[in-house]
Order: C-alpha cells, then structure tokens, then sequence
C-alpha cells in the first residue's frame, strides 16, 4: 500500500477481456491514522475489465556484439501514443528499475523498433520506425538482463505517477546465470532471437506462463543467434508447417515415372522408385511436390533436377521464418512394372472427386445434371508406366458403363476396369420448403442449392422494356410463393404452369431462384391461385413474400412517398405499395383520403415489405358516394375479453352482409352471413383459441370495414 495505491499481484494471470472485481475483508486495509477500512463486497464496488488487447513485445534480439534488438507491436484498432508507456530494465535478474518513457505515436498493425545504435543494420530490410537514441539505454542487454513494458495509469513520467506492466521479459528474482529458458530452450534469452506468435494478442506479465516450458505451450518462437529477417515486421499470422505431403518424380515430357514414395516426415527424408529402364535420365527429372499450405520449396515444381545423387530439398514455410531441409533419394527399380491402376479420373461438369475402387477395379463419377453423357472425354491417369484402352482424352457414350484396360509396363500384365459416369439427381422441392424459415434473417434453408421447383405464374416482371422474371406460387397460402430471376424468357406468361431447375439465392435479403437450366412448360391458361386477403398492419409478412396478397378498404394515407410509392392502412396500421411491377404514378393513381383494394405480390425491398401490382385492374378504388355502410352501427362488447364478445349490427342496407373473424396470419375462424336487414345480434364464442389480436371484418360484397378486438 503506497499512499493512495493498493497494488498486489493475482495468484494467476488474468484473462484478457474478462471482467473481474475484488473483495477485501474489513480490518485488512488501514490508512495513515490506522484507521481500517471496511469490508469491500459485491460485483459493482470495485471492478474492472481486462484489455482484451494491447502493446507487446513480437520480438527480442540478443544477437553477437551489439546486435540487440526491442520489438513492440500494436495489435489494437487505434493509434496508440507511445509517450503512455516505458521500458523498464534489470541488471542480472535484479530489481526493476523505474520505466523510462517512449515517445511517439505507433499505427494498428505496425511495429516499434528499440535497437542498439551499434547494430549490424546490413543485415535489417525493414520501413519500421527504428529508435536507436533510447536503443542505446535499453538494448545493451546480455541474457540475464530483464526488460519489461510498462503503461502509465495516473499522473505523469515527470511527475507522481503509477503504472504497470504490460509485459514481461525476464524475472527480477536474481541472477539466472546465462539467461532464462523459452520454450523448452536452455538459457534462450541469450545468444538468440524470440519471436512472439502470431495467435498472441496481449502481453503477459508472467514470464514463467509466456517462456512456456516447450515449442506447443510457449508463446515465443525460439530461432538462432542473429536471425533477425522477421525484425521490423509484425509476426506474418501463416503457417509454420514445412512438410511434404506428396512427391513425383515426371520426365521432360511430363510423364509419370513414379512406382513408389515412401515420405519420413520424422528423418525429413523422401526416397523415390522410378520405372525400370529410365536410368539414363535421372539427372533430368522433373518433380511435382504436395507441400504445407502456403510453403515454398527449392529446388521446386516443375524445376529440372539431377537426382544422380542425393539433393537436399529446402521446404519454406508460408510463414517464410521457418525451413527444414529434406534429403531425396532416387533409385531406378529393378524389373519392369506390373502395377494397372487407374490413378486419377477426372471428366467436364464433374462434381467432387471420382470414386476409384482399386479393389473391384471400378471408377464412378458424377456429372451436373443436363451434361451430356454421350460424348464425354474423360481425363485419366495411370500406374507410371501402363497404357489405356481408349485412351485419356478419347470422347466416349457413358450413357452406359464402359470397359477400359489398362496394361502394365511389363506388357503383359492387363487389367479391365468399368467406368460408370451418372447425371446428378435434383430434388423435387416444393415452393413452401424453398421459403420456409425460422431463422430471422429470413433466408432459405436451400440457399445455393439447385432444385426442381412447381408452380403457376402469378405475375410478370418487366423492366424498361426488357423481361427479367416472374412470380411462381403453387397454392393460395403462406410461404407458397417465390420470384425466379430468369430473364429473356418472354414466353413466360399469366398462368402458365412451369417446372424449373434452378438455384436458390438470396437477393438482397429476397428469396429467390436462378440460373435456370431446365423450363418446362406443363400446360398453359391456368387459374390464378386465389389472392390472400391480409390487414395492412400485418406484422409478419415474411411468410406472405412472393405471394399474391389482397387488402381491402385501406385509405390512402400518403401518394407520394418517392419512387411511386404509396401508404395504405385499413386501420390496422401501414402499409406500401409499389410501382415494381405497373408503372404507375403514384399521384395520378392513388388518391389521399379515398379507400382502396388493392391485389398485387408480396414483395421485400430496401427493408420493407411492399405489395407490388401487376395492372391497373390490381387498384380499385372502393370509394362509394352511397357507403354500404353509412349509419350501420356496429358494437363489440366486451372488447377485450376473454373469447366472449357480443356483436350488434344495426341499420344494415345491404341484403346481406358477410362476417368473418381472421388472426394474425390471416386465416378465418368464423364466418357468418347476416341476411336480416333489420340486424344482428349474437354473442361469438373464441374462448378455444389463444390470446392475442384478431380482426373481424364486415363484408357487402363491395366494400369491407374492419375492427380489431382482442383477447386477453
């Protein structure tokens, strides 16, 4: 306890971006006057959240003579202000002395070098910002010698501050002799380069945790004396893996010579057998190596090698700071070959890798649908050294299998394979499975796969003179309607039944499908499937996109919104309409305060759900002079209530008035005809069905009037 400072290391390290708080028991904290403190509890007194990142040190050189080196780096999003933070150094393992600031501002991303102003800088090709000023205090370090990275948190270098370590290199519990071990490495912190890995985002103040005891649990990378080709740069987040996974030997004509390889990733050795009879060009053949991802090789593929005698092979890892050499041995195989494998088959449209049974001497393969089969010309290879009958390359009919032989290099030695190539299987998906969804992003659960779809046109969508698609519904309800983008096939017309192949997408957060490669046009003039009659304040209107959708008596609440689009509500609340479709304007075609039927597709657009006409007999204007409903008095009682309401109607002038009761989703629950002109009057039991809101709409035929009731 120091003044107002209370500091006190954890038992172990902290997890960054965790968040911790403390307790402290009364009567263990006392001030100045011994007077104790009381007891600190709970979550939100004393609390604090680790950095889930912030500056560390990527490397540390300790190099011959002078070549000593300090790497920060700035994993955080920000420009961070050097002058918050210090180097603090020991002598021999001792105490730490207190931090002597940085200055200047280091970018996201980059690295801060504090280098000994004596360096060998031949051997640096780096743009880092290179502090050889301060190097000349914080980089005379030998093994033993701590250095640590700490931030100021109050007050200032120049005056009464406090700070902390932010990372730790080092201990200051005495002299270690010739350095501290990392990573398994004996007395690593001297005579060698620390390298942090990448995986690390933070630094950490305990250097028994970070030193680790071997390469897998450490958090630095040791490398020999003087290696310094990563110093400036910040640590590349690659692979270090350098190993060869495959290796073939071809001649100059890029045949395969290869009988066997035997790959000893724990001898680094690859000893290769090439076809009898070839000794004559071991000292040109032409390697085909499978390596680490991301690594490099010299010599490399394709590069011509004299294999007479043994070559050393060196593998680059894709992190271009680590390198294992491998030793090659080539010897040419005493008889000639027996081997008729088929090694590799592989034909257009081909999906996933062919099936090759070496077992039953079978291939099998599967080709996108609709890809001709009768003149297919597989690519195949062989055991090094055999022939094939027909040949690679040779078109052939795989409507059924066909026999190929392939014949060792011996001659004599032949064996038949059969070779069954299928056209993919589409599923039949129907409109509903393509749309339906619970995921709130409103996405297909086939999205990107290819499937055969139904349904009948309900709509035609031309822009600026040239067809792009239409709409496809298979039933009148929810989630039974779709838009297929498939442009120029203006032969599409209203109710046209069609089956398609074709991809499902989403665009723009818009179920669809595309990319149709089969139309079938089942039959011709069929009847439209019936519109869905919804309220405008409808609040769920995913299941409704791309079907045919009705509201009626909505009043125009706005003609001009932009773009041609409108606002209806029926009461229930608003709603869009728009000019997709029918190309209208808006002002001309709606009028404020007039009521309106209106029947078009469910569409989505810019965020919102619109419904989109296809003609102008999709927009009626039900606006009448003699309203049906003019002096009719309608009462629901109670509303809410629990399922039990009392519906009056008086005054009807109609002969008949309908009476439906719809929920949320649109489906009726009851339905009556009133054909007493004189009234109604009647209690309606919904007590079965669950709370929420409902709509009962009152319909002459013409015009319709809604009310919503609700039971709680």
């Amino acid at each position: 306890f120091d003044q107002n400072l209370f500091s006190f290391t954890p038992v172990s390290p902290l997890e960054p971006g965790a968040g911790y708080y403390i307790e402290i028991d009364g009567g263990i904290v006392s001030d100045w006057k011994n007077l104790d403190f009381e007891a600190v509890t709970g979550s939100d007194t004393w609390s604090f959240t680790v950095a889930s990142t912030d500056l560390y040190f990527s490397e540390y050189v300790e190099g011959s003579s002078n070549n000593k080196a300090l790497e920060i780096y700035n994993p955080t999003n920000a420009t961070v202000d050097l002058s918050q933070y210090g180097i603090v150094t020991n002598t021999n393992g001792g105490s730490w002395y207190d931090p002597d600031p940085l200055t200047g501002m280091l970018e996201p991303g980059d690295v801060y070098l504090i280098i000994n102003p004596s360096f060998n800088f031949s051997l640096i090709d780096s743009a880092a910002v290179v502090d050889t000023i301060w190097g000349a205090y914080a980089t005379y370090h030998n093994g033993d010698d701590g250095r640590a990275l700490a931030k100021l948190l109050e007050g200032s270098w120049d005056d009464d501050h406090t700070w902390s370590f932010v990372d730790v290199i080092g201990y200051s519990d005495g002299d270690p002799g010739d350095g501290w071990d990392v990573a398994g490495v004996t007395a690593a912190t001297k005579d060698h380069t620390l390298i942090r890995k990448a995986t690390i985002s933070i630094g950490n103040t305990d250097f028994t945790e970070s030193a680790g005891t071997s390469a897998e649990n450490s958090e630095w990378r040791v490398f020999d004396k003087d290696f310094v080709t990563n110093l400036g740069y910040a640590t590349p987040d690659a692979s270090d893996e350098t190993d060869i996974l495959g290796f073939v030997l071809k001649d100059t004509l890029g045949n395969n010579i290869t009988t066997n390889t035997v790959i000893d990733t724990i001898a680094y050795t690859v000893d290769v057998e090439i076809l009898f009879g070839y000794d004559a060009v071991v000292d040109s053949l032409v390697p085909d190596i499978t390596l680490s991802n991301g690594a490099t090789s010299d010599p490399a593929t394709g590069d011509t090698v004299d294999f007479t005698s043994t070559v050393t092979l060196t593998v680059t890892a894709e992190d271009e700071l680590t390198f294992q050499d491998w030793t090659i041995n080539v010897t040419v195989a005493s008889e000639k070959s027996t081997e008729t494998d088929i090694t590799s088959f592989v034909v257009d449209d081909q999906i996933g890798d062919a099936v090759i049974d070496t077992a039953n001497h079978t291939v099998t393969a599967e080709v996108e649908y609709l890809t001709d089969l009768t003149t297919l010309a597989p690519v195949i290879e062989v055991s090094a050294g055999a022939a094939i009958v027909p040949a690679s390359g040779v078109a052939q009919d795989f409507t059924d299998p066909v026999t190929y032989a392939v014949t060792a290099q011996d001659g004599t030695t032949t064996q038949d394979w059969t070779v069954t190539i299928t056209e993919e299987v589409i599923p039949d998906i129907s409109i509903y499975d393509i749309q339906y969804t619970t995921e709130t992003s409103g996405d297909s659960p086939h999205i990107n796969e290819q499937v055969r779809v139904s349904g009948i046109v309900t709509a035609i969508n031309i822009y600026q003179d040239d067809f792009k698609g239409y709409f496809l519904q298979d039933s009148s309800s929810t989630w039974n309607g779709m838009y297929v983008y498939d442009p120029d096939r203006d032969s599409t017309v209203l109710g046209d039944s069609l089956t398609l192949v074709a991809t499902v997408a989403e665009y723009y957060n818009s179920t669809q499908v595309s990319y149709v490669v089969e139309y079938i046009v089942n039959s011709t003039g069929n009847t439209l499937p019936d519109p869905l009659v919804i309220t405008t304040g409808e609040t769920d209107l995913e299941p409704y996109e791309g079907v045919l959708v009705m509201v009626e008596n909505a009043e125009c609440i706005n003609n001009d919104l932009g773009y041609d689009e409108v606002e209806l509500n029926d009461g229930s609340g608003a709603i869009i309409i728009d000019d997709y479709l029918y190309d209208y304007t808006s002002t001309e075609a709606f009028t404020i305060n007039n009521l309106y039927r209106v029947t078009g597709v469910m569409y989505y657009s810019y965020g919102d759900y619109k419904i989109i006409p296809r003609d102008a007999s999709d927009i009626e204007d039900v606006t009448a002079v003699n309203d049906p409903f003019a002096g009719v008095n309608i009462q629901v009682y109670p509303n809410p209530s629990n399922g039990l309401f009392k519906l009056v109607v008086n005054n009807v002038k109609s002969g008949s008035l309908g009476i439906e009761i719809m929920n949320m989703q649109g489906q009726i629950i009851f339905k009556n005809v009133i054909n007493d002109p004189t009234g109604f009057s009647e209690y309606i039991d919904l007590t079965k069905f669950s709370k929420g809101l409902y709509f009962l709409r009152i319909n002459d035929g013409n015009k319709a009037t809604v009310e919503k009731i609700l039971i709680h």
